[in-house]
This record gives structure tokens, C-alpha cells and sequence, in this order.
């Protein structure tokens, strides 16, 4: 058997590189997955700020996310691609989201919605899980809301409250 074929030990140096390469795409994915912040508000006004919240669910047979896309036209940060939330000022925003729904053998169905909404200030909101309902046909003018959500909302003193929310969703 010649001695060249044999496999060698790798060497101490690619093994530190292979962990800092897995190390840095760890950290990537991770960061990834951080809050969309929407404002310009002074880290000392953090009552100021308003917290909206998406949701990931996972269930027996599929598993349903939510991820924020934009806030009044603005995307999150390529760090921030796969976010559950949102900070925002206070006020009128529009918010655009996406509900996406994985189902093994079927594949994934991503329905893209929007909605307009008045947020208060030190408020936090929750898009609840579960609670997207048709409301109309599709494709009435393209404008017209075509289905609700419920959106939770907590007061700085903790009390809640959910309403129901018009959206205009598509596929």
C-alpha cells in the first residue's frame, strides 16, 4: 500500500477555520431572526416605543409563521429577514406582513397582507395566532379589505384587549 494514499490528520489550522466559518454562519442565522426596528426614537425614550409582535406556531401536521415585511414601505435590514416583530413610533403606520404555512407533503403557501392601524405609545401588539378569517370574495377591487385578523393589544399597565382588524391579503 503506497504511504501517499493513506489519509492524513487534518491539520489543526483548517479545523479552526471550519469552526469559525461554522461559528460566523451560526451567528448570521442568528441575527437574522432579531427585532425590525421601524423609528428613529432616542434609546432613552424607550416608553415611546411601541412593540408588534408576529407569531410562530408549530403544530402536529404543519407549522404557520408570521414575519413582519415592511412599515410604511420600509424592509427590514438584511439582518432582520426573518423576524417575528417590530418596534415603531407612535402613530398611524402601515404594516405589511407575511403568513407563512408549511404542510410536509404539500409544500409552503405564503399569503402576503396589509393593513393600516393606529399605534400608541409604550402599547405592545400582538398579531394572535390562528385568527386570519375571509371576510369577502378575492379579487373584488384589489383595495377593498378581503379578510380580518385579530391583533391583541397591552396597555403599559398590562391590561389587554383584541380587536378585529381589516386587511387586504393576497397569495
Amino acid at each position: 500500500m503506497n504511504q501517499a494514499n493513506r489519509s492524513q490528520p487534518v491539520p489543526h489550522a483548517r479545523l479552526s477555520a471550519i469552526a469559525a466559518l461554522l461559528a460566523a454562519l451560526l451567528l448570521t442565522l442568528c441575527s437574522a431572526c432579531g427585532t425590525f426596528v421601524a423609528h428613529k426614537l432616542p434609546a432613552s425614550s424607550a416608553d415611546e416605543i411601541v412593540e408588534l409582535r408576529c407569531y410562530a406556531r408549530y403544530y402536529f401536521f404543519y407549522a404557520q409563521e408570521c414575519h413582519i415585511t415592511s412599515v410604511d414601505g420600509l424592509g427590514p435590514g438584511l439582518g432582520q429577514s426573518l423576524n417575528l416583530g417590530a418596534e415603531l413610533s407612535p402613530g398611524r403606520h402601515s404594516i405589511e406582513f407575511v403568513i407563512e404555512t408549511t404542510i410536509p407533503w404539500l409544500g409552503v403557501r405564503h399569503e402576503y397582507c396589509k393593513f393600516e392601524h393606529d399605534f400608541s405609545a409604550g402599547y405592545r401588539y400582538r398579531i394572535v395566532p390562528r385568527s386570519l378569517e375571509s371576510e369577502r370574495e378575492w379579487g373584488v377591487d384589489g383595495k377593498t379589505p378581503n379578510k380580518s385578523i385579530e391583533l391583541e393589544q397591552s396597555r403599559p399597565d398590562g391590561e389587554a384587549s383584541t380587536q378585529r382588524i381589516a386587511l387586504f391579503c393576497t397569495l
